[in-house]
């Protein structure tokens, strides 16, 4: 089975916050999306804007770099599929509901001794970048989306990318590791 990191398709218009401290917020409740819930610290709906008219507007608009945002149509085909995987935290894009997707499985699923990993020089033991990802693939067999344990990139396996590329949802990319 492929997996593949998730990034955005910058073909399409991005959104930002209608207001920085929204940003602030965000940034203290979502990140650095280690795979917790983190509805828990959510205090309002955040609000936000598309920005380049002359793109097209997706249903999973660019927000920022770990951020995965989806709108109805998205959530109600990926949900019924990834609703265990993850947490949605609502955001309002021009008066429309979207979401911003908070993966919280975690799979500890990285095999260390075949990937190449660059390490923090101050602490030899955290990540600092993986060159060549392997996986221990027969621990992602049942999932569509996971995070590895204190890594920021989001991983989806192939089920995830035929979903999205079956139902048309705009807006992703995928690179393939494997």
């Amino acid at each position: 089975m492929s997996i593949y990191t998730i990034f955005h398709d910058h073909n399409y218009s991005n959104i930002s916050f209608v207001d920085l401290d929204d940003y602030d917020d965000c940034g203290d409740v979502v990140r650095p999306f280690i795979g917790e819930k983190a509805s828990h610290r959510y205090s309002h709906k955040w609000k936000a804007l598309y920005g380049d008219d002359s793109l097209k507007r997706p249903n999973c608009p660019y927000l920022g770099a770990g951020y995965i945002v989806i709108d109805e149509q998205a959530k109600e085909i990926l949900m019924s599929h990834i609703g265990h995987e993850v947490e949605l935290l609502p955001i309002d894009i021009e008066g429309q509901p979207h979401y911003i997707v908070n993966i919280i499985n975690v799979i500890d699923c990285l095999d260390k001794e075949n990937s190449e990993i660059k390490y923090f020089k101050s602490n030899p033991t955290k990540i600092m970048r993986i060159v060549k990802h392997v996986f221990h693939e027969e621990h992602t067999v049942d999932s569509f989306m996971f995070k590895l344990p204190s890594i920021t990139p989001m991983f989806c396996t192939q089920k995830f990318k035929d979903l999205v590329e079956q139902n048309e949802i705009t807006g992703l990319r995928f690179d393939r590791l494997k």
